[in-house]
């Protein structure tokens, strides 16, 4: 009984030694802690992390683009257009994906003139992207 008590002891620090989700993260930043969330595809709970990171004046702003693309994964096109309009406004749209992003969360709520304008911007620097050639043809 003795050595199966001593097995369990030696085995049970490794099976702790991986990563759990969400718990494994203590004693980092709000921006840290979200992206190990967001790396993990644990995407509600990296929300949580970078609202939080962007409520810092002196917030990281890849803690926008990273929310924004969180809520994408979620499919939550409201929020996604949100965030993106805040970096649009802030200038910090400046990645291919990001403006392809924005231009489909447009086109998602309706708003088809401004998603015809995003998707001419991703055009402008992915030129050739059938698929972004293919939802402006869409809107024309």
């Amino acid at each position: 009984m003795k050595k199966i008590g001593f097995i369990i002891l030696l085995i049970s620090p490794a099976a702790f030694a991986q990563f759990n989700g969400p718990t494994q993260i203590w004693g980092t930043s709000h921006l840290q802690k979200a992206d190990m969330l967001y790396e993990q595809n644990f995407y509600e709970e990296a929300i949580v992390y970078y609202k939080k990171e962007i409520e810092n004046v002196n917030f990281q702003e890849d803690a926008l683009v990273k929310l924004a693309r969180c809520y994408k994964k979620l499919a939550d096109y409201k929020n996604v257009n949100n965030y993106y309009r805040i970096m649009e406004q802030t200038s910090t749209l400046n990645e291919p994906e990001d403006k392809f992003n924005y231009a489909e969360s447009l086109l998602s709520i309706g708003e088809y003139r401004e998603s015809a304008t995003w998707f001419n911007k991703y055009l402008e620097t992915t030129p050739g992207d059938q698929l972004a050639i293919t939802r402006l043809e869409g809107l024309e």
